[in-house]
């Protein structure tokens, strides 16, 4: 089983990708650096709920959708 943020990062670079966004054209559209998207998204860094939330609306998808599975 998959640990929680690893999951969440799953969560975000599957909706990233269907939206046809790189890391850099996200991060940079919220405001955050590309490697620390890079970060979340395998897991290594546990974002600030702060993050979460503008990570939600850069990706059009509520918080739960980006933690529903977690």
């Amino acid at each position: 089983m998959l640990k929680t943020n690893e999951t969440l990062g799953k969560n975000i670079a599957h909706y990233r990708k269907r939206r046809n966004l790189t890391q850099v054209n996200l991060a940079t559209s919220i405001g955050i650096r590309p490697r620390h998207l890079s970060d979340i998204e395998t897991g290594r860094k546990v974002p600030q709920i702060q993050t979460i939330a503008r990570l939600a609306a850069g990706l059009g998808v509520s918080i739960d959708e980006l933690v529903g599975k977690c």
